[in-house]
């Protein structure tokens, strides 16, 4: 009984392998089925598609990045006052003939870089703002690119005793130097090139904003806040009050340490006086006048009205027209205290 099931199973076990069907997937035959030829035009339908694919999204970024269609044709700047519009323009219009990537023209308006741009004109140019940013204008859809800025301007010079100068804006920030390029600066031709900075000089070309002389600074840093926005404001307050109160004319004004004075050579000085005078180490504004004069002010504990009014006081009261080129100084530091001196 056990050898008969043994002998059964053997059997089935031969049957089972008798009866399997095993075909080559690579036999003639196979190639030959419905379902061979069906997968293989499927596969060529995907690669064919992919290829489309590839071929349309070429012909966009071709059309996109290299056609004239979406070349700039404009750029909006913003209103200047002494930057040229013509400058900044001519700057974009450089950057339009370079290259990006080694072949993207950026005259096109997706491949045009703002940031060079921005860097650009804030090297050539000193500027307080700049925003740049690009626009399909309607209603023809004008590719712009809109260049808005605010400048830094100038409100006076700075100079010091090694004859460099430099644009001061009204924070007291250096921010630019002034040389042989600089096309704002008219240079005298009989002059040497280190005596062109000289603020005598300087008076003489720029007569609209003060020239300020530092006699005890020669290192210079650009962006860097050289003084106090309140003393450019006193600066600037007496630059335009002075001559039309007093009809003194300004050469050029001087922050500088003064030399005590010699007030034992001083007949009527008094003691009061010698101690006012041991503060005069230092002074903050020094105005150096046509005549040769000079006028001490106390930007910091008086009014400069007030002291502007003194001023003409002194000048109708006791100095006569005849006694003003032999002046030294008038020093107006002292409230009510008014102190002269002429010339040996």
């Amino acid at each position: 009984m056990v050898y008969y099931k043994y002998m059964k199973k053997q059997s089935l076990i031969k049957q089972d392998y008798h009866f399997s069907n095993y075909k080559n997937t690579y036999s003639s035959q196979h190639r030959n089925s419905w379902q061979y030829y069906n997968n293989i035009i499927k596969k060529r339908k995907k690669l064919f598609f992919l290829i489309l694919l590839l071929f349309c999204i070429f012909i966009c970024l071709d059309f996109l990045f290299f056609s004239p269609f979406f070349d700039i044709q404009n750029f909006e700047i913003s209103k200047t006052q002494n930057i040229s519009q013509k400058e900044i323009e001519k700057i974009a219009l450089n950057q339009t003939k370079q290259k990006k990537f080694f072949f993207l023209n950026q005259k096109n308006f997706f491949v045009f870089d703002k940031k060079v741009l921005q860097k650009n004109l804030e090297q050539s140019f000193s500027l307080t703002k700049l925003k740049i940013h690009k626009e399909f204008k309607n209603p023809l859809w004008v590719k712009t690119v809109h260049i808005n800025f605010e400048e830094r301007i100038s409100t006076s010079i700075w100079t010091t005793k090694n004859n460099k100068c430099y644009f001061l804006d009204e924070y007291g920030i250096i921010f630019k130097e002034i040389n042989s390029t600089t096309n704002q600066l008219i240079l005298l031709e009989n002059q040497k090139e280190q005596e062109k900075c000289t603020p005598e000089n300087l008076s003489k070309n720029f007569k609209k904003i003060p020239i300020i002389y530092n006699e005890t600074e020669e290192n210079i840093e650009i962006n860097k806040t050289i003084i106090s926005k309140k003393l450019i404001d006193s600066i600037l307050y007496i630059y335009k009050e002075l001559p039309l109160k007093t009809a003194i004319e300004i050469n050029f004004l001087k922050i500088l340490p003064l030399k005590k004075m010699n007030l034992d050579a001083e007949k009527e000085d008094t003691k009061e006086q010698t101690d006012i005078y041991k503060k005069l180490e230092k002074t903050e504004i020094s105005v150096v006048t046509q005549k040769g004069f000079e006028i001490y002010f106390d930007i910091f504990s008086s009014s400069l009205d007030q002291q502007i009014k003194n001023l003409r006081k002194i000048l109708n009261q006791e100095i006569k027209e005849k006694e003003i080129p032999s002046l030294e100084y008038i020093d107006l530091r002292f409230g009510n205290r008014i102190y002269y001196r002429t010339k040996e």
